[in-house]
């Protein structure tokens, strides 16, 4: 440590007076996962020794009660202090870089589910991916579409299973969008400002509670990209327009009479700012529901299963409110899972 650190210069944001100099773990920690994800682009066993390094050095200052600190602090010139306090942003940080060297062999698990599961086909038909139990078609999945198309022994109408993001493909949005983005800088964040000047004078409030269904099916908007990738028991791809990425992997395991399809990771990501986002839809199931649990959807031939805590139903559709989910407005990203189970007999 470096004792000519303690005079500071220059401006200093008032916070830095109060964190600088300082070594920090939760920083240190945060550059594992970077490093790694280096290591896993470039493949430069550089990145990767760095991490461990980092890693090995970071895990000394781990606390009695197995979490971390933001800080370590010099006390007077000839020791270092940690603060007294484990906040839970810094353990969360250091329980995801342990998470990088847990020695689970997952390959292992995949090629025992394949050989538990021959008679699991996935296929590819241009954009659709396919999926056949005993050779019979069980499920479709458009990619392009992002979409459910068909379920075997099952009534799915024009939405499927679908996504829609009401007002974010708009012509007015679009339009805001763009004139957002060429006054902004060094003075146009002024004139903004002013628009936000309701909340100074009003107080800022929730979304109002509706049960209206606004759909703008993600299908219609043109697509960027897409993607996928097929083998035995599984398929991975993404789908992307100039607002959004969708990414996917899809897997298909039998348990009992079922056949379970897991779309886990399930992620979108918001590509730009400023983005209007009313009512956020997915999945919407173009079929009539009969029993709801938590949880668990039930509809004529298949159930649906996932973290739904806001179901909306009408006569054609039903559908999952997942605009609290996640930042759709600013570069936000949603990751999640949900499952399609049917049963193979019928």
């Amino acid at each position: 440590y470096d004792t000519k650190n303690l005079k500071l210069k220059y401006g200093f944001h008032p916070i830095s007076y109060s964190i600088t100099p300082r070594l920090s773990p939760y920083e240190s920690v945060w550059l594992v996962s970077t490093y790694l994800r280096l290591y896993n682009f470039t493949r430069d066993k550089l990145w990767k020794q760095m991490a461990k390094a980092i890693y090995t050095e970071t895990t000394r200052w781990i606390t009695n009660n197995g979490g971390l600190c933001e800080g370590i602090f010099p006390r007077f010139l000839d020791k270092l202090q940690p603060l007294p306090m484990e906040q839970t942003f810094a353990t969360v940080e250091l329980l995801r870089a342990s998470s990088h060297f847990f020695t689970q062999n997952k390959k292992k698990e995949h090629k025992a589910i394949e050989l538990r599961d021959k008679k699991i086909e996935f296929k590819k038909e241009k954009d659709i991916v396919v999926i056949l139990y005993d050779k019979k078609e069980m499920i479709r999945f458009d990619v392009k579409q992002c979409k459910v198309v068909f379920i075997r022994g099952a009534y799915l109408n024009k939405h499927g299973i679908s996504l829609s993001f009401f007002d974010s493909y708009s012509l007015k949005n679009r339009i805001k969008m763009i004139i957002k983005k060429y006054i902004r800088g060094r003075y146009g964040k002024y004139v903004l400002g002013v628009s936000e000047a309701k909340y100074v004078l009003n107080g800022v409030h929730g979304p109002k509670k509706t049960d209206a269904v606004k759909i703008d099916p993600f299908e219609k908007h043109n697509k960027k990209n897409t993607y996928v990738s097929i083998n035995k028991n599984s398929a991975s791809g993404y789908c992307k327009t100039a607002l959004h990425k969708i990414e996917f992997t899809i897997t298909a395991t039998k348990k009992d009479k079922n056949l379970y399809i897991s779309f886990e990771p399930f992620s979108i990501k918001v590509l730009d700012h400023d983005v209007s986002s009313k009512q956020i839809l997915f999945p919407i199931i173009g079929s009539k529901l009969k029993k709801k649990s938590k949880g668990e959807l039930y509809f004529e031939g298949f159930t649906v299963t996932g973290d739904f805590n806001k179901v909306i139903t009408t006569n054609e559709l039903t559908a999952v409110d997942q605009t609290l989910a996640t930042n759709w407005t600013h570069g936000g990203i949603y990751k999640g899972r949900f499952d399609i189970i049917i049963d193979v007999k019928q």
